[in-house]
């Protein structure tokens, strides 16, 4: 069943962002090898139009690699409480990250850098996302947003102008397309900033986006 469910998600996504195979380095656990799986199936993918992104694993490409999106030097370490040996292998459409560890699958909201509990292993996960793919992905939103301004480009999220734990909406207006990795570092400082101030206390954007 659960290799069925997999498969179902793969029928309804888009070809591999990688044609190599994946870098058997990112799994070395035997908690990981379901992920290293379903990349040998296909590296990174996007599916419900664009709303979720898988990364591919390997050693170039211009898409978020594995590798390079869950480096400890990077976004990561502005994150303490992600366990090190998690693995961010997808992201939803506003850059909420999905992570798999031994504990199964959970999901990181990198404006509060809360992690939450979301399934017990990928096979869950799948069938979660296809059981409710807009709340899950955002997809929604996205549809809406590309149709009223352009297709999303690989490697771009959309990032509220006024972020939603600070009050902003969850409408086409309020969002603006943002390359991964810049966004993780706006969402970085908000977060570091949000957990540095009393609770009720004013929260500054210098240099959100505009």
């Amino acid at each position: 069943m659960s290799g069925l469910v997999l498969e179902k998600l793969l029928r309804i996504s888009s070809q591999p962002i990688l044609a190599a195979r994946p870098v058997p380095l990112m799994f070395e656990s035997l908690w990981s090898r379901p992920l290293e799986h379903l990349l040998t199936q296909r590296n990174g993918f996007f599916a419900f139009e664009s709303a979720l992104h898988v990364y591919p694993s390997g050693e170039d490409g211009a898409s978020p690699l594995l590798e390079d999106w869950n480096s400890p030097k990077g976004w990561r370490a502005s994150y303490p409480d992600l366990d090190s040996e998690a693995i961010c292998f997808a992201q939803d459409v506003f850059v909420n990250q999905f992570v798999l560890s031994r504990e199964g699958v959970s999901r990181l909201n990198p404006e509060t850098a809360e992690v939450a509990p979301h399934s017990e292993n990928l096979a869950d996960w799948a069938a979660k996302l296809l059981a409710d793919y807009s709340y899950e992905t955002g997809w929604e939103l996205a549809q809406l947003w590309q149709r009223s301004q352009r297709p999303l480009r690989p490697g771009e999220r959309l990032v509220p102008r006024r972020p939603f734990v600070l009050g902003g909406d969850y409408e086409v207006e309020n969002l603006v397309a943002v390359e991964s990795y810049k966004a993780m570092g706006l969402f970085a400082r908000l977060s570091a900033e949000i957990r540095a101030k009393p609770e009720g206390a004013s929260v500054t954007l210098e240099g959100w986006i505009a």
